[in-house]
């Protein structure tokens, strides 16, 4: 449960959530949502810069042709294949994503507002938020998860390599949620996370 001592009750709070890949992340924003918070998720508004012309025009200008189809329109699972075990490419689109997404979030905040997102450490945003959950499966459930999802086992594990340790991510956590058992046990160390903010 709790990892600081921070606790904070004024009604501008922004909390993030952040974990691997399958770590429960979106099951601990939806409780979030459902017991009142304004709930914003961070990957939505990456999608959604799929129909902005000035990010589309910087993917072009970076990645070149490879990450559109032959129409030339935005190709996300090409520009995927681009960046998934290229550090370097992951950086550079990372550069011109996260600052459009980061403005999105401060824009669209409200009071009481939880935020997914991801890559919160890896992008250095920890500063952007009062309250950091982390969300924890463990490694053999986020790989049934995500085989569930229909993602290929050597995928699922070059993701899961790519990615921070639960220990790294518990390092910036001011609590801590273990998703590994049911919905409802879930629920329940959401729901004590809610009360003591509120």
């Amino acid at each position: 449960m709790p990892k600081k001592s921070r606790l904070m009750t004024n009604s501008t709070m922004k909390i993030a959530i952040t974990g691997g890949a399958a770590s429960g992340k979106s099951t601990v924003l939806s409780r979030f949502k459902s017991l009142g918070a304004a709930a914003l998720d961070s990957d939505a508004l990456v999608r959604d810069l799929r129909a902005d012309p000035d990010w589309l025009a910087q993917v072009r200008a970076i990645f070149g042709k490879e990450a559109f189809d032959s129409d030339g329109k935005f190709d996300a699972q090409a520009l995927g294949r681009i960046v998934f075990d290229n550090p370097e490419a992951r950086r550079s689109l990372n550069a011109i994503t996260h600052p459009i997404v980061l403005r999105r979030i401060r824009s669209l905040a409200d009071d009481r507002t939880v935020v997914e997102v991801p890559l919160l450490v890896e992008t250095s945003l920890q500063g952007e938020f009062d309250q950091i959950v982390a969300t924890e499966a463990g490694a053999a459930a986020q790989r049934k998860r995500l085989e569930a999802r229909g993602v290929a086992n050597e995928v699922a594990e070059g993701i899961l390599r790519s990615q921070l340790s639960d220990d790294e991510r518990r390092n910036f956590a001011d609590w801590v949620i273990d998703t590994g058992k049911t919905v409802e046990n879930t629920y329940g160390q959401v729901d004590k996370i809610w009360a003591l903010l509120s």
